[in-house]
């Protein structure tokens, strides 16, 4: 399911269901709409609509203790899809690890951050809002190509805190712009329920990007912004989470959608009552009629809603599901187990316990028609999960969850089972401090995917200017195939007589197989040996019994080489 990388530039979407929707951040989002995206190849020119699946909440899940890469470590996590052919042989399957992470500066304290090619070069490139140090700004880093980027180049937002980027075509010269879900300027670098912003900034088509114009968001503390046809007009439309609907109360949040003509530019704001405050929005047809249906998270409790569209950029009241965890900050659309319907994931900052002992990551399976089952929840490695990322980060086709962990400073990945369901979370350090935004795309053309991750801080403490944008580099390796053999020192042989069974493993790259290899009498094991430097273990028994024995080896694999299992060996042992 992931693409390769010839020209453009390599994404990762699951079944996103969106037009050209973004979601806290943005993989790319052009303007062209895209009913069903599943994971592909996206043009360096703003010709194909992909939108990332990124923000989403969780709910209460205990599985097995995660494990925490520190900055100077690597981990390898070890998904085996294999296959048994009849001399013995294991194929495919990846290491899953990432490089330490690389940072640069994002241009202020950094929340969001996304990937697009800005400049038509084909490589990718990063968009990070910030808070900046008395205004919101934007800060773009050009790609090189090979993962590194170009010192940050920052704009005005026109507004105090700049939570969440968008990036689309939305007058239609074909060269990518960028939409900011900012607050209103009060001069103190906090919202405080202002008047909520959007702020457009028009792209040159080179990288940079003209002065902002702002537009009203109808609510206050616009938290989250998404492109999207909502009303099948073909002009680009922009949706905003509003955190409060009224700036005097801030008793519910709202969905603001404004409808654009083609241009670059918008009508009024139209709001719709989200019930609660607000944290993300995301939008896809999740009841298969064709008509953009919105998502939402909200961060002040633990609930997602769902706002089915009409198809002329109207929608209907809010729907709401308990998101399974506590402070669900964030929400992501993707079909998770295969079965061609979208599935919501949530991140929440809480589990359900009492004292918030761990964050939780929610799936709610999709039923197709709209509505949405129980969540199921996992801990995604710590407290705290801020945003999420669905990409298949290991190459086995299965969709992964990638976590921001606001409190733990780490990135979290939960490695996908296909079916929906996900394994224990590995972390990694995420080159920062509160980590709060995590974009998922191939940032130096290997063909794998990697992670880019904003951090609010660059230092200890919340007074810790500016943040760092994290760079994480995909470092998998392919697993080679392996051939195991095994020999018996005589067969037939009598009871009480040592049998010496040698395993003898051979592997199609370059590293020789180590570790060890299992003995077993049809599924019961007899014995281990270990691997000599010549590939070779043996086990030496004089235990079995007078009859016929189905006698296998099953190497182990090590880091470099595939398990494999060899053809069956019938012992006969005879009484005496």
């Amino acid at each position: 399911m992931t693409s390769k990388r010839s020209s453009g530039i390599q994404v990762c979407i699951f079944s996103t269901f969106v037009p050209f929707l973004a979601v806290l951040t943005v993989l790319i989002s052009f303007a062209a709409p895209v009913q069903q995206a599943h994971t592909g190849q996206a043009s360096a020119k703003p010709s194909a609509a992909f939108a990332s699946t990124q923000s989403g909440a969780l709910a209460q899940a205990v599985l097995a203790s995660p494990r925490t890469v520190g900055s100077a470590e690597r981990v390898a996590e070890t998904r085996l899809q294999t296959k048994r052919h009849d001399a013995g042989v294991m194929t495919s399957a990846n290491s899953l690890s990432f490089l330490p992470a690389v940072t640069y500066d994002p241009g202020g304290q950094s929340l969001s951050v996304a990937i697009a090619d800005l400049n038509g070069d084909g490589k990718p490139d990063l968009v990070v809002t910030n808070a900046g140090f008395a205004e919101g700004v934007i800060g773009v880093l050009l790609g090189k190509g090979d993962g590194t980027f170009l010192p940050v180049v920052t704009y005005n937002t026109g507004g105090d805190l700049a939570y969440s980027v968008a990036v689309a075509d939305v007058n239609g010269d074909g060269k990518p712009d960028l939409l900011v879900a900012d607050c209103g300027l009060i001069g103190i670098n906090v919202c405080n329920h202002s008047n909520g912003l959007v702020g457009v900034l028009l792209g040159n088509g080179d990288g940079t990007f003209q002065p902002v114009v702002t537009y009203d968001s109808g609510g206050s503390t616009t938290v989250s912004i998404a492109v999207a046809d909502v009303n099948a007009d073909g002009k680009p439309d922009v949706v905003v989470a509003n955190e409060c609907g009224n700036t005097s109360t801030c008793a519910d949040g709202s969905v603001g959608v404004l409808l654009g003509n083609g241009d670059g530019t918008f009508q009024k704001a139209t709001t719709y009552d989200t019930k609660y405050a607000i944290d993300s929005v995301a939008g896809a047809d999740v009841n298969g009629d064709g008509k953009l249906d919105l998502l939402v998270a909200s961060g002040g409790n633990s609930r997602v809603g769902v706002l089915l569209g009409n198809g002329d950029g109207t929608f209907q009241p809010v729907v709401i599901y308990e998101s399974g965890g506590i402070g669900s900050h964030s929400v992501a659309v993707a079909d998770v187990n295969g079965d061609g319907k979208p599935d919501l994931v949530v991140a929440n900052i809480c589990d359900t316990s009492a004292n918030c002992a761990h964050g939780s990551v929610s799936v709610l399976m999709g039923n197709g028609d709209g509505t949405f089952q129980t969540a199921v929840s996992y801990d995604p490695g710590g407290t705290g999960a801020w945003s999420v990322a669905v990409a298949d980060v290991n190459g086995d086709g299965k969709p992964d969850l990638v976590v921001a962990i606001f409190f733990y400073n780490t990135v979290g990945v939960l490695l996908g089972n296909g079916d929906g369901t996900f394994q224990a979370a590995t972390t990694y350090g995420s080159g920062g401090n509160y980590p709060s935004s995590v974009a998922v795309a191939d940032l130096n053309g290997d063909g794998l995917l990697d992670v880019a991750v904003a951090n609010f801080c660059g230092g200890s403490g919340l007074n810790c200017l500016p943040g760092k944008l994290g760079v994480l580099l995909n470092n998998t390796v392919e697993l080679q195939s392996t051939t195991t053999t095994l020999t018996t020192s005589q067969n037939h042989s009598f009871y009480g007589q040592p049998i010496t069974f040698t395993a003898t493993v051979t592997t199609s790259g370059s590293i020789a197989p180590t570790g060890t290899v299992n003995f077993r009498s049809g599924s019961y094991g007899i014995g281990t040996g270990t691997l000599n430097a010549s590939g070779v273990a043996t086990f030496t028994t004089s235990l079995l019994k007078p009859g016929l024995y189905r006698i296998t080896a099953l190497y182990n694999g090590d880091a470099s080489n595939l398990h494999s299992i060899s053809a069956v060996l019938y012992q006969a042992v005879k009484q005496k």
